[in-house]
């Protein structure tokens, strides 16, 4: 029986998930890992961080799966996008990785898009905005503000490329994961050579691009050693973490929403052809699977803000959850079915890191509206998970605007473990929404990929077809509904009101 293992670097978070190859899911880890910010929208981690974590998650997974020798067929890695770490000629990190949320390089993100202008740009990339999250505006501030360590640069990696290169010696990139980074071009599945002759480095400095789901190498005997395995599996490329999640929900064929509530909110579409959006606001990506797309309205702010307001504001439940040893977000959900739908009159604009799909807006900031002396922890709470569902509803919105027919919603990403989130949205939104038995899509995803690459299967849509299977169906309440609508038109004219004051800050 073939083992596959699917690994999700996050933003937060490393998670893995061992499976059969029925699907079946024989083991699970987590770690969680927090960000150094500071002023100057400073985002940033130390990238053994990220090795670290990988050795704890499969240490987790050892501990409760009692592998007969820890044999593992293949694994495969989903990753956050945009975060890179740039190594020496020796492979050393030469500097801390700048995550996706790190937003210092607004200037040289202007000096891009008046270079290239934003309709070439979103064409040849797929990328609507030119904004300090991309990858290659970040490395226009190292070469103008760490000039010295950019000339040490021997390889640029994003985090899914970082890992491989430390499990197999290998650099292997692909498509669906640097298809938000402004280097790639999605048409021709190539880099963007334009793009990086301007940054000022050159493609042997990237790494070598593959299709998602074949072999690109296999563990060193050492590192095989390191990280307890019996055996050295073979490592196959996988993507971003929305091409992976899309995978892992099934979303492979047009008319599929895959709504992934992570740090992050993404919306995946599938499509068979590139669709651009003539108001130059939703990103369109690399699918995992070969020439197919993903129509990708997203907002850089998410479930993190539930995790902002857990580390910073609920600190006893945190405390309460390890003592009962209860997961501390079911503890800080629990009873808010009992809330009703407007949490008090209580409105909140969840643009904690600025606005993406479809505000574009990088001076938004977050905000909570109508506060009064009956306002609970409790309602705060709800009113952050309506907040997300209110900008998944935008987004949703946004597709239809493009004349895209939706036929199924998925909720995917750690959110979709929530009852009373997953229930919030179905109201939200007016329409049924669905989970599906695993909940880990990202690893699902990965290792499905996993498998095509180790040959396990004979093709993506013959393990999505084995292995993907429904949960539960939520259905719309309609009476929260039409609350909702009333308290989903206060938020948009509460961001329309504020937008004129955001950019005075």
């Amino acid at each position: 029986m073939s083992r596959l293992l699917g690994i999700d670097a996050g933003t937060t978070a490393m998670k893995a998930e061992l499976y059969d190859e029925t699907g079946r899911c024989l083991a699970f880890g987590i770690q969680e890992y927090g960000l150094s910010t500071s002023p100057g929208g400073i985002a940033e981690t130390d990238p053994e961080i990220y090795w670290s974590s990988l050795k704890s998650v499969l240490k987790q997974i050892y501990s409760f799966s009692h592998l007969n020798n820890h044999e593992v067929t293949a694994l495969a890695i989903s990753s956050q996008g945009e975060s890179f770490v740039v190594i020496d000629n020796k492979g050393k990190p030469l500097r801390n990785t700048i995550v996706w949320l790190d937003s210092r390089s607004q200037k040289e993100a202007k000096v891009i898009e008046q270079k290239f202008g934003r309709e070439k740009i979103y064409h040849t990339t797929g990328c609507p905005e030119v904004n300090a999250t991309w990858a290659s505006t970040k490395l226009l501030w190292l070469r103008e503000h760490e000039s010295d360590l950019f000339k040490k640069i021997h390889k640029i990696l994003f985090i899914e490329d970082y890992l491989i290169y430390r499990l197999t010696g290998n650099f292997a990139g692909n498509g669906a994961l640097y298809c938000s980074s402004l280097l790639y071009d999605i048409n021709k599945n190539t880099w963007w050579k334009d793009m990086v002759d301007f940054i000022g480095i050159k493609s042997s400095q990237l790494p070598s691009l593959y299709p998602s789901g074949v072999k690109v190498g296999i563990l060193k005997d050492q590192t095989a050693t390191e990280l307890g395995f019996s055996n050295k599996p073979i490592v196959v490329s996988a993507g971003m973490d929305q091409a992976c999640s899309c995978i892992g929900t099934g979303n492979i064929t047009s008319g599929i929403v895959t709504e992934n509530t992570g740090s992050s909110l993404n919306l995946s579409v599938t499509t068979d052809i590139p669709i651009f959006d003539l108001k130059l606001r939703v990103p369109c990506q690399t699918h995992a699977i070969s020439n197919k797309f993903i129509y990708l309205p997203w907002c850089s702010t998410g479930g993190i803000i539930l995790k902002w307001f857990r580390d910073n504001l609920c600190q006893d439940h945190i405390k309460s959850a390890e003592y009962q040893n209860k997961n501390s977000y079911d503890l800080l959900t629990e009873g808010l079915a009992q809330i009703p739908p407007g949490s008090g009159s209580l409105v909140i604009l969840p643009h904690f890191s600025g606005a993406m799909s479809p505000e574009m807006d990088s001076d938004a900031c977050g905000v909570v509206f109508g506060l009064n002396l009956s306002t609970k922890r409790e309602h705060i709470t709800k009113a952050i998970l309506e907040s997300v569902a209110y900008m998944s509803r935008a987004n949703f919105e946004l597709i239809q605007e493009a004349g895209v027919e939706i036929k199924d919603i998925i909720l995917a990403g750690g959110a979709s473990n929530s009852t009373v989130w997953n229930q919030i949205k179905a109201d939200v939104l007016g329409r049924p929404v669905k989970t599906i038995k695993n909940k880990e899509s990202g690893c699902l995803g990965a290792a499905i990929l996993a498998g095509v690459g180790a040959e396990v299967f004979s093709s993506i849509e013959e393990a999505c077809k084995l292995i993907i299977k429904d949960d539960v169906v939520y259905s719309p309440n309609n009476e929260n509904n039409r609350l909702y609508d009333k308290y989903y038109d206060i938020y948009n004219q509460l961001y329309c009101s504020l937008k004129p004051i955001f950019k005075k800050r």
